[in-house]
């Protein structure tokens, strides 16, 4: 009983995390993800992992090797601004709904759920989400034949959008936004 006990113990510690850092960086987590999608289109299935154009970019990968980390830009903050355009819209379902009504349930959300409100003035309330993102490039050896049945081999740089939430300390989702091919 003992045993079991100290086994349990040792295995929720080890699960646990003593630091706020997450398990890997911003540059290995982007690199999982964009060979993830990289080695779903070797199979020939449609990637979650990248945004469309990409993806009928690249095509079908017959193979791939990576060269080089090239750079992870600055932390950007995800702003998500409301203005008169997202009013109209909720205006059309609530016809009694005014603009600074409009303005201040926004702000009120933003409050409830901890957000930081960055602006508020007559036109527009601007509110962080919490989540920073970093775009990282790599350069890739890239053999592949896309949806016109153009062939590529040669090097490709490709670009991962990483979203990072701060206050859980993970990765909330990274999404490969753009390849472009080296001649």
């Amino acid at each position: 009983m003992k045993k079991l006990f100290v086994l349990i113990l040792t295995s929720l510690f080890i699960g646990c995390s003593f630091n706020s850092e997450p398990a890997r960086s911003t540059e290995e987590h982007a690199e999982l993800v964009l060979e993830n999608f990289l080695e779903e289109l070797e199979m020939d299935v449609i990637s979650l992992h990248a945004i469309q154009d990409v993806q009928r970019q690249i095509g079908y990968v017959e193979q791939f090797q990576k060269l080089e980390h090239v750079q992870t830009s600055s932390e950007m903050k995800d702003l998500v601004s409301f203005t008169e355009e997202n009013y109209l819209f909720e205006a059309s379902e609530n016809p009694d709904l005014t603009f600074e009504d409009y303005l201040d349930d926004m702000e009120n959300v933003a409050t409830k759920k901890n957000l930081e409100v960055v602006e508020r003035n007559s036109s527009k309330i601007v509110i962080d989400q919490g989540y920073r993102m970093y775009d990282v490039l790599f350069r890739y050896e890239l053999v592949s034949k896309n949806d016109n049945n153009q062939r590529y081999n040669g090097n490709a740089l490709f670009t991962v959008r990483v979203i990072y939430e701060h206050k859980s300390h993970r990765f909330y989702t990274a999404i490969v936004k753009d390849v472009e091919f080296e001649s």
